[in-house]
C-alpha cells in the first residue's frame, strides 16, 4: 500500500494487514519493523496506508486507524494520535497521504479530518480547517494526495471534493471541481495521486476521469485549465491510482488495467501487462514511489514491482499486415490470386456481409499485437480492434470503398504504411444507370402532369379570389358602417347615462334636501308623517336610480376596479353597523363573525366589496321577521403564496326562496313573486349587481335556501394578500373568559373575537357553571335570568361581567345598574369588545383610573364658517343654503364662475362649495382661475358639487385643484362633515391658532369635551342620534394607525410626512370632542413644520401613551350619548 526509501538502498514497504517491512532488492531479504525496533506491534496497527522518509532520514508512518508514527534513524519511535478537544493533535486517526514541504514541515492527509501540518522539530501539530463553513478551508475531510510546485504552493487531492490549491500557510485559495459542461475542467472530483515533474508540471490522477495536466499559472488560479488524457487518447483505463515522473521526464501511471508509460513530448503511450512481468493488471491507490536511485515501485493485490525504467528495452520495428482470409455471406471466397496479394475485392449486389481476417507479422509477442482499421463511407477515424483479427462489414453501400488496416507490435509501435484494399459492390438493378434514367423520365412526366393540374387549380383559385375580394370589400364596407353605427350607439349610451345621472340627481337633490330642511321645521303629526313618507320615497327612488346606473355601467364595461390595501374585518363591521338600527327595530339579532386580524389584510376594491355586502346584509335584514342574520367570513391560503381565498356568507332565518325562483334570483328585476315585491319593496336589481361585480372581481356568488327556513348567500373571492397589520395596541393580559349565550351563532362569534384578542374561551355552554373564569361575557337577550341574579347579588364574589346588548335591551330597568364600560353594543365590534375587556380587566386588577367628572354640558357652539356657494340651479342653492344655515354658517350665493372669481378676490371665505356644471364657466375652469389668482383669504378649500357619478369625477376634481367632492343628492350630515373638515373656523374653536413653538396648556390628554356630544344631540330628532357613535367608531379605527404612521415618520426624520399625519389626526380628534388631544396634535404639527425633531418625538410619545385612556373615555362617552 505504500513505499519509502530505506537505509543502504533498501526499500520500506507498507502492507494492508502485514505491517511494515524493510526490503533488500539485492538479496530479496525482508526485515519486519518489530525486529528492527525490538518491540512487539511497534506501530500499533498492521495496516499501513502511507510512508515518507524526510530529508533527515526519519521515516514517517501513516496507519489505517492508529494515527502517525515517526521512526528516527536511531530506532526511537514517536506516536502522534487523536486527542479530542486538543487542536494540536491529529484531527483523524486514518493517515491517507504524507508529504514533506520545502520548509521541512510534514503535511498529513487524513481520512475524515482534512489536512494537518507537523513541525518535525517541535512535534507540534496544526490542524487546517475543512468544509465549506470556514473561508480558505480544505474542501473535503478526506485528503488523498499532497504535492508542492516550484512556487511553493501546495496541491491537495481529495476524495469527492476535487483538487485544492493552497498557500504555504495552508490557506486554500482555489478549489477545482468537475463541471460536466466544461471539458477543460477537472475530469473527476476524486483525486488518487499527484506528481510534479522536472518541468514543474502538475499531474493529477483521478477516479474515472483519467490523467489531467494542470495548465496555467497559480498567480491567476481562476484561469487554470486541465488537459485530460483518457481511454480516448490511448490510456488503458480511466481510473489512475498512481502517477510518477521518471528521470527522463516520462509519466508512469498505475491503474486497474496494467502499467502505462506516457511521453509528454511525443504523446506516445505504452502499456505493460502481466505478460511483461507485472504483479497483476490491477494496482492499489497510494502504492507508488520513485526511489532515490531512479527506480520506480508500484504495488497491487498480487505483490509489487520495482524496476529501473531506463533499462527497459522496446521493440521499435513496426509490423507488416497481411490479408489471410476472405468470407462472403459466411462462406470462403476463392479469388484469382492468394489473399495476401489481393488489392481489390468485387462483390455482387446480394453480397451484404463481408468478413476479412488479417495478421500482424511480428512474432516477439504475437498475442499482444493489435489491429486498427478505417474505411471510406464508414468512418475517417481509426477503429482499434485490440487483439481481434477479423473485420466484418455489413450492408456495404454500392460503389468503391477503400479499406485501410494497420498493426502494432507488443510495444505499441504501429506500422507506418497501412494495408490498402479496394472493395467494390455492384448496385442492385433498381439502382442501375438505366433504371435511374427510367425513374427520371417518370418523374418528369408526373411533374408535367402536376404542373398542368396546378395551373388549372391556380386559375380556379384566382377566379374564386376575385369573387371573394369583391365580397370582402362589400362586407368590409358594411362592417365599417356597422362599427360606426355601433360606436355612435355606445357614445350615445354613455352620453345618455351621464345625462340621465345628472338630470335625475339634480331634481332628487332638491327633493331630498328640501325634505330634510322641512323636517327640521315645526310640523304637526300629520305633516311629519307626510314629510317622512316623501323622504323615504325619495331615498327609495334614489337607490333605484343608483342601481340602474350601476348595472348599466357594469354592462357597458365602464367600471374599473381598484387594487388597494383594505381591512376585511373593518369592512364587515362598517357594513353591519349601517343595518344595526333596522335589525334592532325588527327585534332580530345581527351577528358579525370576522376572521382573525392577521387574515384581514387584503388588496382589492373595498368599495365594491362593501357594495356587495350592503346588498346582501340589507336583503337579509329586510326579509327576516324574527331570528337572526349571521355575517361570517373565512380567509384561507390559495394556490399561490401571495393570494388568499375569501369566503363570506350572509345567512338569515327569513322567508327563504323557493326552488323555482332560486335559479333566476341573480337576474335583473327578479324577486320571489309579486307579493314579495308588494310586501318588502325593492327593484330586484341588487343581487344582479352583486353577481356582476363579483364576476368582475373574478369571484363567484351562490345561494342556499329553503322556504320559511332561511337563506344563505356565499361570496367567494380570490384576492391578493395585503401588508401585515401593525400591532397598534398592547396585548391584553392572558385571562379565561366564559361566554354565556343560548344563541350558538352569537356564542361562536364572541368566541372568535375573544380568541383573536389573545384570551382563552372557557365553557361555551348555554348555562353558567362554577369554574375559575376571570371574566364572564353575557348575552343580555338570552341570559336575562342570570343577569338579574348577578345585578341583584352584587359582584364582590363573582368574576367581572361584560354584557352584550342592543340599545333597546339597555333601556330595560333590569339593566339600569350596568356601568358603561361593562356594556358592548350589538352587533359586536372587535375594537369595542377589546376596550370593554381592557377596562374591566384593568379595574379588576386595581389599575383602572377614576373616570373624569362629567362637566356641565354647555350649549353647542355653531360651526360659524363663512361659505361661498357657487350654484346655477336655484333649487340646489336653496338646499345648500338651508343646510349651511342649520349648521350655523353664513353663505354667499353666486350663479356662475366669473362672479365666483370676483367675489373670492374681494371677500374672505372659509370654504367654497363649487357646482361643476354651470353656464359661461364650469366648475373646473372656475377652480383653475381661483387657484391661479388666489383670493382675499389665500388658498381657500373647494368642495365640488356634482350630480355626476362620484367614482368617475373624483380624480378629475382633485387634479383640477379641488379638495373634496359631494355627490348630489347629499345629506345634511355629509355637508356638515365637509364644512367641519375644510372650514378654518370650525377646525379651531377659538378661530385662531397659537403661534408656532408655544407650549400647550398642561391638561389631561385623555379628556373629552362634553360640548361635542351636546352639539350632536340637537340633531337627535332628525335621525342623527347615532352620529357621535359612528364618529367615535371611525376615530377608534383610524387613530392607532395614524399614531403608528406618525412614529415611523419621526423615526425616519420625515417631518413633512409627520406633519401631514398630524393634520388629519387633529381634525378627527376634534370631531369626537377630544379637544386636548387635538390641540396637542396641532402643536405637534407646528413642531414638525418648524423642524424641531427632538420636541416632536417627545410630544408624539406622550400622545401614544395617552391613546388607550382616550379610547376608554370615548367609549364611555359614546354609551352616555346613546343612552
Amino acid at each position: 500500500t505504500a513505499f519509502a526509501d530505506g537505509p543502504d538502498n533498501r526499500v520500506w514497504i507498507g502492507t494492508l494487514g502485514g505491517g511494515l517491512t524493510l526490503y533488500d532488492d539485492d538479496s530479496g531479504q525482508t526485515t519486519d519493523i518489530d525486529a528492527i525496533t525490538g518491540r512487539r506491534n511497534a506501530i500499533g496497527d498492521q495496516r499501513v496506508m502511507s510512508l515518507h522518509q524526510d530529508r533527515h532520514g526519519t521515516l514517517w508512518i501513516g496507519t489505517f486507524a492508529s494515527g502517525l508514527r515517526r521512526l528516527s534513524r536511531d530506532g526511537r519511535l514517536q506516536s502522534f494520535g487523536v486527542k479530542p478537544g486538543d487542536e494540536h493533535s491529529l484531527s483523524a486517526a486514518g493517515i491517507m497521504s504524507l508529504f514533506e514541504a520545502r520548509d521541512g514541515a510534514i503535511w498529513v492527509g487524513t481520512h475524515g479530518g482534512g489536512a494537518n501540518v507537523v513541525d518535525p522539530a517541535s512535534g507540534r501539530v496544526r490542524q487546517l480547517p475543512y468544509g465549506s463553513a470556514a473561508p480558505g478551508a480544505v474542501s473535503s475531510p478526506h485528503v488523498t494526495a499532497i504535492a508542492e510546485d516550484a512556487h511553493g504552493d501546495l496541491w491537495l487531492g481529495t476524495e469527492g471534493g476535487g483538487l485544492d490549491l493552497a498557500r504555504a500557510d495552508g490557506t486554500v485559495i482555489k478549489v477545482f471541481r468537475h463541471d460536466p459542461r466544461d471539458p477543460a475542467s477537472l475530469p473527476a472530483n476524486t483525486v488518487y495521486a499527484l506528481a510534479v515533474d522536472a518541468n514543474d508540471r502538475v499531474w493529477v490522477a483521478t477516479d474515472g476521469g483519467g490523467l489531467a495536466l494542470v495548465q496555467g499559472s497559480v498567480a491567476a488560479p481562476d484561469a487554470i485549465r486541465f488537459k485530460v488524457l483518457s481511454r480516448e487518447e490511448g490510456l488503458s483505463s480511466d481510473t489512475v491510482y498512481g502517477v510518477v515522473a521518471d528521470a527522463a521526464g516520462r509519466i508512469w501511471l498505475s491503474g486497474d488495467a496494467g502499467l502505462t508509460r506516457y511521453d509528454p513530448e511525443s504523446d506516445g503511450i505504452k502499456t505493460y501487462h502481466r505478460e511483461h512481468g507485472l504483479q497483476g493488471e490491477e494496482f492499489n491507490s497510494g502504492a507508488y514511489h520513485r526511489l532515490r536511485d531512479g527506480r520506480l515501485a508500484f504495488g497491487g493485490p498480487g505483490g509489487f514491482n520495482i524496476f529501473d525504467p531506463a533499462r527497459l528495452t522496446e521493440n521499435r520495428l513496426p509490423p507488416h499486415v497481411a490479408l489471410t482470409r476472405v468470407e462472403v455471406l459466411g462462406a470462403p471466397a476463392p479469388g484469382p490470386k492468394p489473399y495476401w496479394l489481393l488489392e481489390r475485392i468485387d462483390l455482387g449486389y446480394r453480397a451484404n456481409i463481408l468478413s476479412l481476417d488479417f495478421g500482424a507479422l511480428d512474432f516477439a509477442s504475437p498475442k499482444r499485437n493489435r489491429l486498427a482499421y478505417r474505411m471510406t463511407g464508414l468512418t475517417d477515424r481509426w477503429l482499434d480492434l485490440g487483439t481481434q483479427r477479423r473485420i466484418t462489414l455489413t450492408n456495404i453501400e454500392s460503389g468503391d470503398h477503400l479499406l485501410e488496416v494497420r498493426a502494432a507490435n507488443s510495444d505499441s509501435v504501429w506500422s507506418g504504411t497501412p494495408l490498402k484494399l479496394t472493395i467494390h459492390r455492384d448496385p442492385p438493378p433498381w439502382k442501375s444507370w438505366w433504371a435511374c434514367i427510367g425513374y427520371a423520365l417518370a418523374v418528369l412526366g408526373v411533374i408535367a402532369y402536376r404542373v398542368r393540374l396546378q395551373r388549372l387549380k391556380f386559375q380556379q383559385v384566382l377566379d374564386a379570389r376575385q369573387r371573394l375580394e369583391s365580397e370582402v370589400k362589400l362586407r368590409t364596407r358594411e362592417l365599417t358602417e356597422s362599427n360606426r353605427q355601433l360606436a355612435e350607439a355606445v357614445r350615445a349610451k354613455s352620453d345618455f347615462l351621464d345625462r340621465m345621472s345628472h338630470e335625475l340627481r339634480t331634481p332628487m337633490n332638491g327633493v331630498v334636501g328640501m325634505t330634510e330642511l322641512l323636517a327640521r321645521t315645526p310640523l304637526s303629526s300629520t305633516q311629519s308623517r307626510l314629510t317622512e313618507t316623501i323622504r323615504s320615497s325619495a331615498r327609495v327612488l334614489l337607490q333605484i336610480v343608483n342601481d340602474l346606473l350601476d348595472l348599466s355601467k357594469i354592462n357597458a364595461g365602464k367600471i374599473a376596479l381598484e387594487v388597494l390595501p383594505f381591512d376585511l374585518g373593518q369592512v364587515l363591521e362598517e357594513c353591519s353597523s349601517l343595518f344595526a338600527g333596522a335589525a334592532q327595530a325588527k327585534g332580530i339579532e345581527l351577528i358579525v363573525s370576522p376572521p382573525p386580524p392577521e387574515h384581514c389584510s387584503l388588496r382589492g376594491d373595498a368599495l365594491r366589496v362593501r357594495q356587495i355586502l350592503m346588498n346582501l346584509i340589507g336583503n337579509a335584514v329586510k326579509f327576516t321577521a324574527r331570528g337572526e342574520v349571521l355575517v361570517r367570513a373565512e380567509v384561507r391560503a390559495a394556490t399561490t403564496a401571495d393570494r388568499a381565498s375569501v369566503e363570506i356568507s350572509v345567512g338569515d332565518t327569513g322567508i327563504g326562496i323557493d326552488a323555482a325562483t332560486i335559479g333566476r334570483i341573480f337576474e335583473p328585476f327578479t324577486q320571489a313573486d309579486e307579493s314579495t315585491s308588494r310586501r318588502f319593496g325593492g327593484s330586484g336589481l341588487g343581487l344582479a349587481i352583486c353577481r356582476e361585480l363579483t364576476q368582475l372581481m373574478g369571484g363567484s356568488i351562490s345561494v342556499e335556501s329553503r322556504p320559511q327556513v332561511g337563506s344563505t348567500f356565499h361570496l367567494r373571492l380570490e384576492l391578493p394578500a395585503g401588508p401585515a397589520p401593525a400591532a397598534s395596541q398592547p396585548p391584553l393580559p392572558m385571562r379565561r373568559v366564559r361566554i354565556l349565550s343560548r344563541r350558538p351563532a352569537l356564542a361562536e362569534s364572541l368566541a372568535r373575537h375573544v380568541r383573536a384578542l389573545g384570551l382563552t374561551v372557557q365553557g361555551e355552554a348555554d348555562s353558567p357553571a362554577d369554574g375559575p373564569e376571570d371574566l364572564v361575557l353575557v348575552d343580555a337577550s338570552s341570559q336575562r335570568d342570570y343577569l338579574e341574579g348577578r345585578l341583584g347579588a352584587g359582584s364582590a364574589s363573582h368574576a367581572p361581567l361584560i354584557v352584550v346588548a342592543s340599545t333597546a335591551e339597555l333601556d330595560s330597568p333590569d339593566l339600569a345598574g350596568l356601568e358603561a364600560r361593562s356594556v358592548v353594543l350589538k352587533p359586536v365590534e372587535r375594537s369595542a369588545l377589546r376596550e370593554a375587556l381592557a377596562a374591566v380587566l384593568a379595574e379588576s386588577a386595581g389599575a383602572a383610573e377614576a373616570a373624569p367628572a362629567t362637566a356641565a354640558v354647555p350649549a353647542a357652539e355653531p360651526l360659524g364658517a363663512h361659505v361661498l356657494l357657487v350654484e346655477d340651479e336655484a333649487v340646489n342653492a336653496a338646499v345648500a343654503q338651508g343646510y349651511l344655515t342649520a349648521l350655523g354658517c353664513t353663505s354667499v350665493w353666486v350663479k356662475d364662475g366669473a362672479e365666483a372669481v370676483a367675489r373670492n378676490a374681494a371677500e374672505r371665505f372659509d370654504l367654497i362649495l363649487m357646482d361643476l356644471s354651470m353656464p359661461v364657466m364650469d366648475g373646473f375652469a372656475t377652480t383653475a382661475l381661483i387657484r391661479q389668482r388666489g383670493g382675499a383669504a389665500g388658498r381657500v378649500p373647494i368642495v365640488a358639487l356634482t350630480a355626476h357619478d362620484a367614482a368617475n369625477f373624483r380624480e378629475a376634481c382633485l387634479r383640477a385643484g379641488m379638495d373634496e367632492m359631494l355627490s348630489k343628492p347629499y345629506t345634511l350630515e355629509e355637508c356638515a362633515r365637509a364644512v367641519r373638515r375644510f372650514s378654518a373656523r370650525s377646525a379651531s374653536p377659538t378661530g385662531s391658532a397659537p403661534p408656532t413653538g408655544s407650549a400647550p396648556r398642561a391638561e389631561p390628554l385623555a379628556s373629552v369635551d362634553p360640548s361635542a356630544i351636546a352639539g350632536l344631540r340637537r340633531l337627535r330628532g332628525d335621525g342623527h342620534g347615532d352620529l357621535y357613535s359612528k364618529l367615535v367608531e371611525l376615530f377608534e379605527a383610524s387613530c392607532a394607525e395614524s399614531l403608528a404612521q406618525l412614529a415611523r415618520a419621526l423615526e425616519s426624520s420625515d417631518l413633512a410626512a409627520a406633519a401631514a399625519v398630524c393634520h388629519k389626526l387633529a381634525s378627527s380628534a376634534a370631531n369626537v370632542g377630544a379637544g386636548a388631544f387635538a390641540r396637542n396634535v396641532r402643536q405637534l404639527e407646528r413642531l414638525c413644520k418648524a423642524g424641531d425633531t427632538s420636541a416632536a418625538r417627545e410630544l408624539s410619545q406622550r400622545l401614544a401613551a395617552a391613546h388607550p385612556a382616550l379610547i376608554a373615555e370615548l367609549s364611555a362617552m359614546r354609551l352616555r350619548a346613546s343612552a
